[in-house]
């Protein structure tokens, strides 16, 4: 690291801290450690696989691909990652990397502000029973009339859509348009 004029920093490729944990190596450049303090960057290096989950539970964090292909998993959905993707992570958000790809997939990170509570989820599917609540909760609006008790007035149980609480449910897909739609347990939409 080189301090500049003005408290600027400029670090090299042999700066940072580095860690590794399964196909992910990870060398945090940025952070309170080396001058920052509300913001960090690190350069995350994944072979052939899949990582474990992370969660910043304080932090929104973005992720830009630098280099190689693979899949971004969010809270259980799987997002197209390939060089030039950027992705920001809310607070709280579960996220796994997987690189299927023949070479690294590199994705540069940064955090803001540094999450102290950031940390491997070991079971990241805790979600999976969220997502089975909401669909029984569905299931009992089509039939038996019951209004959704989601949280926080909505919950992603499909890629790219969104369900509301309503009488039924609301999707909203792409293009900003809200459609009410019902289905059967069978799967038979209801006009």
């Amino acid at each position: 690291m080189r301090i500049l004029k003005d408290g600027c920093r400029l670090y090299g490729p042999e700066d940072g801290k580095v860690s590794a944990a399964g196909n992910w190596t990870g060398r945090m450049v940025i952070c309170r450690d080396s001058g920052a303090k509300r913001i960090t960057q690190s350069v995350n290096d994944y072979t052939h696989g899949s990582s474990r989950a992370v969660v910043n539970p304080n932090a929104e964090e973005v992720l830009y691909v630098a280099n190689g292909e693979g899949a971004c998993r969010i809270n259980g959905f799987d997002y197209r990652l390939r060089s030039g993707t950027g992705v920001f992570i809310p607070p709280g958000a579960v996220y796994s990397i997987e690189n299927s790809g023949p070479g690294t997939l590199r994705i540069i990170g940064a955090c803001c502000p540094e999450d102290l509570q950031r940390r491997f989820i070991e079971d990241p599917l805790g979600l999976a029973s969220r997502r089975a609540n909401v669909v029984q909760q569905i299931i009992n609006c089509l039939l038996y009339g019951e209004r959704l008790q989601t949280s926080a007035h909505s919950e992603t149980l499909t890629k790219g859509c969104q369900f509301r609480s309503s009488h039924c449910f609301k999707q909203r897909c792409l293009g900003n348009q809200d459609h009410l739609k019902c289905f059967t347990p069978s799967g038979l939409q209801i006009p």
